[in-house]
């Protein structure tokens, strides 16, 4: 089961060149294993909207009971 941490709000940095983004942490735990991982959710604009472009997993670690 996975259980979200932390999800930024969509950071959108257009003027900058970039596209907007969200970092989010989850945690998960499954079989006595413990993973937790930071990911970088790029947006992409269609129409009104925002869809997700790319899901880049920044970092993460896992350890067992």
């Amino acid at each position: 089961m996975e259980k979200t941490l932390f999800e930024s709000e969509i950071f959108n940095k257009e003027a900058k060149g970039m596209a907007p983004f969200r970092i989010r942490v989850t945690e998960s735990i499954g079989n006595g294993t413990h993973t937790v991982q930071v990911t970088r959710v790029e947006f992409d604009k269609a129409c009104d909207n925002l869809v997700i472009k790319n899901e880049e997993i920044l970092n993460g670690s896992a350890w067992h009971d």
